[in-house]
């Protein structure tokens, strides 16, 4: 297996979980999935079914689009408007507050029902598919966004060079992906560590393993960079962002199908706000966003 950051074939795992085992390249320091339930994706599978669809939108959609528009209102500082196109674009959220700015929208999501509530219910231009629905559309596109997507490809160098020749040469890719050296994440693999592999809770949780569409990597700011070079990119902004919204964190634990917490959860809560707070102070926060153009 080579790593698909910098080709080397050395590796070492770091977390055993239920399903999953997490290896780091020995070369580069990519993290990635070296066994996993990709294999029982199909059409049919369904990123949302791991989560209360009521509650899901009722959490979310408020705090995407407050840092959706911040980064639409920033992206038209580097590129002007046109075509929009946003990968995995679920409901259509980033989408609708690009259309109330002036952008022409498209949109790519692999789920067919969240695809037909983007199109009836939002009305866009959505249609389902992974990324080799991109030759659908007869256009170059000003802005390419994968909102919290690169993670969940199994091949991210050949999706990154598929998305070469459909961006304008002038044109802006924007990744947001979690960040393996946020505070949460660090937490998540010390406690693994300490326990000699016993508590593996928060380390499940990143990965997002009881979903059929598991994170596949985690990023630093530099494999990610190293990771466009490779595919002809250049990086002209980074950001770091928070993954949760502070002000609804019982919201966020009550989301999951899966997670029962019973008497734990005001232990979660609390614990949930002082990393949230901490990642504030220290800069850490769990989620990278990257600007890039071609070189």
């Amino acid at each position: 297996m080579r790593c698909q950051c910098c080709g080397g074939r050395d590796y070492k795992v770091i977390a055993k979980l239920r399903n999953a085992s997490i290896a780091r390249c020995l070369n580069c320091n990519l993290t990635f999935v070296i066994n996993d339930k990709s294999d029982f994706r199909s059409s049919n599978t369904d990123y949302f079914d791991a989560y209360d669809l009521e509650k899901y939108v009722a959490y979310y959609q408020d705090f995407r689009n407050r840092l959706y528009k911040t980064h639409l209102l920033n992206i038209e500082k580097f590129v002007s408007k046109g075509p929009i196109l946003d990968i995995g674009c679920a409901f259509g959220w980033f989408l609708e507050v690009a259309r109330d700015l002036g952008w022409q929208v498209f949109g790519i999501e692999q789920t067919e029902r969240i695809a037909e509530i983007a199109r009836k219910k939002n009305g866009l231009n959505v249609i389902s598919g992974d990324l080799k629905s991109i030759g659908h559309f007869n256009t170059d596109f000003k802005v390419i966004t994968l909102w919290n997507v690169l993670e969940h490809i199994a091949e991210p160098l050949n999706a990154l060079r598929s998305l070469y020749d459909k961006l304008s040469p002038d044109g802006l890719l924007v990744i947001s992906v979690p960040n393996i050296n946020g505070l949460y994440s660090r937490l998540a693999y010390l406690s693994y560590k300490i326990s000699l592999g016993r508590v593996t809770f928060p380390l499940e949780q990143l990965y997002q393993i009881d979903n059929p569409y598991m994170h596949m990597f985690h990023f630093s700011e530099h494999t990610l960079e190293s990771l466009l070079k490779k595919c002809n990119f250049r990086v002209i902004r980074a950001f770091k962002q928070p993954v949760i919204d502070i002000r609804k964190i019982g919201e966020r634990i009550d989301m999951e199908k899966n997670l029962k917490t019973g008497l734990l959860r005001p232990v979660l809560i609390g614990i949930t706000k002082a990393v949230f707070y901490l990642s504030e102070v220290t800069n850490l926060h769990d989620e990278i966003v990257l600007y890039v153009k071609k070189c």
